[in-house]
């Protein structure tokens, strides 16, 4: 008989396969996957292996084996195949909608928190008012509390949710009134001014009626506006970003959307679309807060999108890297809007802008900032969180920016829409008191929208620099000329960048890719010129725009740009997921520093670990309390009511759907995890571990309802990220 301990086997671990202690993994089934507890789990796991296991060859195609490779395949097929790998990338577009409440069902804002010792107070729209007015009768119909202790009212002194928040019975009376609390400590905290660069009522009324000063802008992009005159093309009208193609008369066709052959926008439809195309653009880009009808001013949808929105649309009538709107369509975006129109779409003061100066230098050109004048930020060796759409939210940067961030910077934001005052758009620059070094990203496909956007950020908001977004591989914003695109219209992009530089008196940075396609890398050519344009620091992306987020980051050629680029500081960006590889990266490339991204939602004690150069084996226990810190966080900036609570949890939600990603250290035989490991199935070292590492929706819910109560019935959840994390 054999010896018992040569029937066992050590496990074998396949080609990207994160390789796990032999005790934590679960049995295999003949699918080669961890065997599930039960039939619902399984069939929810064989959904996820099925959207998660996309994986490309060198060449960049779908790989496949010998005998697929030897039976023929017809163009249905291979149609029919490419749509279902589209479908298991980029977005989750059919999401449940979520329920809202009526105004009907809510209290009054100016009767929630009232306090006991202040005076009955009247609504200011009485007899219009969609709101309820008897605190008793909504007490009677609000839902039971979810905990005894508010975070807001024992922290901070006073909670402004007051009646409607959902832990209130802490600091409510029985006369339907908000309790005294601690004066003195709620002072405190409103002198801080814990969250910041809030839109104005009478900002957003300028943005609405057009009447925000951006002469200052309009003369920045026409003075660097380096395209010939009307004159000087003999008169001749030709359409925006169209170029003939040499010797043959016509025009070269659309490339991936971007062209004069790709749709346009007629003049009469360019209004209407183009607000249209960004608010759908937005949608896709996920802002990180999402719009309350209930709140939303009536006056945000019905105001008529600004001029330059027609020049927006037409953003991907670009022909190659070197072409760029005629300067009518320039013009009509960055004129003054101030002034009457005329019948070229031209305003007085744009017209005004574009004449020549008497002399070598013109009025502007004395009074922009001087380099010495700009704040300045110490860009080297800090630790750089990513603009993360959806989940790099307030509360997540703040607590990040707790575990060691030193740099954070808020979502992507269109310019077009924080140019019209939207409100959901404004919340994604929103800064809080502990963020030291904040900046915004905004994202546009013509000089004089991000121009413009600039100097309304820069006059409006508490910010220590502005970043340009040239990296955003999503096809809307991509077909619209926005994001990556920008890389590839040159002068167009130099106008931007020195348009901004000389209407800010903070930093301009940009974040960038290696380039469109795969192993045809352009941003070395970009970067060696961004100095002369007003630039003071470049993020790279080692990934071209084709590859998204699959296979690895080149961090070689990371390595040549930043060689090109000194004395530009330069940071590296992509797959870096422990100090052992930032180390690493950053010696190698010879970066001024690394912005961490994906490594942040996977495991944010990236930062801590980093900082003190040691592998923090966290407990589940720990890691939770980190949940409840951030569930803390998004209680006290978006409301302890219903709402409130509800924004939070689908928040939390979107960062467990990468957060289970992470393999404790503890199981790993080598550590550390690399971020393009996909870890076999295996359980924790605890139930609570266990559950943290499902990639179940279901579970994530039970997380969820650990924290903030449990859901109803009819609550349903579906990440908005379908990305591939292992690349």
């Amino acid at each position: 008989m054999a010896d018992s301990n040569e029937c066992k086997k050590d496990p074998v671990y396949r080609p990207g396969e994160a390789a796990i202690k032999a005790e934590f993994l679960l049995p295999i089934n003949k699918d080669g996957a961890g065997e599930p507890q039960n039939e619902e789990s399984k069939s929810d796991l064989s959904e996820d292996v099925t959207a998660k296991r996309i994986k490309l060859s060198d060449d960049g195609a779908p790989e496949t084996s010998s005998a697929d490779n030897a039976q023929p395949v017809d163009d249905g097929q291979e149609k029919e195949a490419g749509q279902q790998k589209e479908k298991q990338r980029g977005r989750n577009k059919q999401r449940p909608g979520r329920a809202r409440q009526p105004p009907s069902e809510k209290l009054c804002p100016v009767l929630k928190d009232v306090l006991a010792s202040e005076p009955e107070p009247r609504c200011t729209f009485p007899g219009q008012c969609h709101f309820l007015h008897d605190p008793a009768a909504y007490l009677a119909k609000k839902p039971a509390d979810l905990g005894p202790r508010c975070y807001m009212y024992e922290e901070h002194g006073r909670c402004p949710s007051g009646l409607t928040c959902r832990f209130g019975a802490s600091h409510t009376t029985p006369e339907h009134r908000s309790s005294e609390g601690d004066p003195e400590k709620w002072a405190a905290y409103q002198a801080l001014r814990p969250t910041r660069n809030a839109l104005t009522k009478d900002v957003q009324r300028q943005l609405w009626k057009r009447r925000y000063d951006f002469s200052v802008s309009n003369a920045a992009v026409q003075r660097f506006d380096r395209r010939p005159s009307s004159a000087q093309r003999g008169g001749q009208r030709q359409r925006p970003g169209r170029r003939p193609a040499e010797g043959t008369g016509e025009a070269p066709p659309a490339q991936n959307g971007v062209g004069p052959d790709a749709p346009m926008t007629t003049p009469e439809t360019a209004p209407a679309a183009a607000a249209g195309s960004e608010t759908t653009t937005t949608a896709a880009t996920d802002p990180a807060v999402p719009t309350d009808a209930s709140v939303a001013t009536p006056g945000a949808t019905a105001a008529p999108a600004p001029a330059q929105d027609a020049v927006s649309a037409e953003g991907p009538a670009v022909a190659d890297a070197n072409t760029s709107p005629a300067p009518g369509a320039v013009s009509a975006a960055v004129g003054n809007t101030t002034g009457p129109v005329d019948g070229r779409g031209d305003s007085a003061q744009s017209t005004v802008c574009s004449e020549k100066p008497i002399g070598s230098h013109s009025d502007t050109d004395f009074v922009k900032p001087r380099p010495a004048e700009k704040k300045k930020v110490d860009w080297q060796d800090q630790l750089y969180l990513a603009p993360l759409t959806t989940v790099g939210n307030l509360p997540f940067r703040r607590l990040c920016r707790r575990l060691g961030a030193d740099i954070t910077c808020g979502e992507m934001a269109m310019a077009t829409n924080l140019l019209q005052g939207a409100q959901a758009e404004w919340a994604l620059v929103r800064r809080h008191h502990s963020e030291k070094v904040f900046g915004a990203q905004i994202c546009g496909n013509n000089p004089g929208v991000l121009t413009r956007c600039a100097q309304l950020l820069n006059e409006t908001c508490e910010l220590d620099f502005i970043d340009i977004n040239l990296g955003c591989p999503i096809d809307l914003v991509y077909q619209q000329g926005g994001g990556s695109a920008m890389m590839r219209k040159r002068s167009m992009l130099e106008n931007t960048c020195r348009s901004i530089s000389s209407v800010i008196d903070i930093p301009l940075t940009l974040k960038m890719r290696t380039g469109v396609f795969r192993g045809a890398n352009i941003a070395h050519d970009l970067i060696t010129s961004a100095a002369d344009w007003g630039v003071d620091m470049v993020t790279l992306h080692g990934r071209s725009r084709e590859q998204r987020y699959t296979k690895l980051a080149d961090w070689q050629y990371v390595a040549e740009c930043s060689r090109a680029a000194h004395p530009l500081p330069l940071y590296g960006n992509g797959d870096v997921l422990s100090w052992e590889e930032y180390e690493a990266k950053k010696a190698a490339s010879g970066v001024a520093g690394i912005m961490v991204a994906r490594g942040a939602l996977i495991k944010p004690w990236l930062f801590t670990e980093i900082k003190e150069r040691r592998t923090w084996d966290i407990r589940s226990s720990e890691r939770l309390d980190l949940l409840k810190e951030y569930t803390n966080y998004g209680l006290e900036h978006w409301g302890s009511d219903t709402e409130g609570v509800e924004k939070t949890r689908r928040f939390l939600l979107e960062w467990l759907s990468f957060l289970y990603r992470y393999i404790p250290a503890g199981l790993l035989e080598r550590p550390p995890q690399r971020i393009n490991e996909r870890p076999p199935a295996f359980r924790g070292r605890d139930d609570l571990e266990t559950l943290m590492a499902s990639g179940n929706c279901r579970d994530w819910v039970t997380i969820s309802e650990m924290l903030l109560g449990k859901v109803p019935d009819s609550f349903e959840f579906l990440p908005k990220h379908k990305a591939n994390s292992y690349g």
